[in-house]
């Protein structure tokens, strides 16, 4: 059975989505569009009537309510209602996260830890073999997602222990080109399932989110979506190409309309 990443373009390129009770690694460098690609796994999720949680290691609430926004999507009644949660934790209390993470992952379909960095960095010797461990249990309660912060020198040992434990591992990247491989993304596995092995560019729009640029349909006109202008560019141009279908469409006007 597959879950839906609700990221454009990634299922085809996954083959149909991440594989049911799994853990899921985002790996990229600050500004690549990580917590993005949370959002729309967590809308994805909610829009399914599935209980997300998201728990991060700097994002307060309203943090997070305010990235949201910035999207143009309005979360605050999922939470009100106990569909989702959103819950910080300090890197001083890394210490007892694994438990406190459990608890949660018990009530929770979808499940997000953005980032893990911080806790791998701050395990000691004995905490890091115990990754296993937690990965074991958050497969038994949900599919989880986490994002890690592209490794500085020096930690590269720290952080490859969770991406090789990670059934899925989706590697974004900012080159610093211009359009269209400003930014790419590639997956460097996928446990359980084949999936395309190209890099793909991907684009970050308002109002839409992550967009892989492969194309999956007919070349199309698309209305105004009370977007900003250069959003509505950028739509125009991923329907005009075929990386946005009619029901791609559908699904961001249901998003913007209910959330607005």
């Amino acid at each position: 059975m597959r879950v839906n990443s609700g990221v454009f373009g990634l299922d085809e390129v996954l083959e149909g989505g991440f594989v049911k009770n799994t853990v899921n690694a985002v790996l990229g460098s600050t500004g690549c569009g990580k917590t993005i690609f949370c959002l729309n796994y967590i809308l994805e999720g909610l829009e399914k009537g599935e209980k997300c949680a998201y728990v991060s290691f700097d994002l307060e609430v309203e943090d997070f309510l305010r990235i949201a926004k910035s999207m143009r999507w309005d979360l605050r009644k999922d939470i009100e209602s106990g569909n989702l949660k959103v819950q910080c934790f300090y890197a001083e209390e890394s210490a007892l996260i694994n438990e406190e993470l459990i608890k949660i992952l018990e009530k929770f379909e979808r499940v997000v830890i953005d980032s893990f960095s911080p806790l791998v960095v701050s395990m000691n010797s004995r905490a890091r073999g115990e990754i296993n461990w937690f990965f074991r249990h958050m497969r038994r309660s949900s599919t989880a997602l986490i994002t890690i912060e592209e490794p500085l020198m020096g930690f590269e040992a720290n952080y490859n222990l969770p991406l090789y434990l990670a059934d899925s591992v989706i590697s974004l990247k900012t080159t610093g080109y211009s359009e269209p491989y400003g930014r790419t993304l590639r997956v460097i596995k996928h446990r359980m399932s084949s999936h395309l092995e190209d890099v793909f560019p991907y684009s970050i729009v308002e109002g839409v989110g992550i967009v892989v640029e492969l194309k999956r349909g007919e070349s199309f006109e698309v209305e105004d979506l009370c977007l900003s202008q250069r959003a509505m560019e950028k739509v125009r141009r991923l329907c005009r190409e075929g990386y946005l279908t009619r029901e791609d469409v559908e699904k961001i006007k249901r998003r913007i309309k209910c959330r607005d």
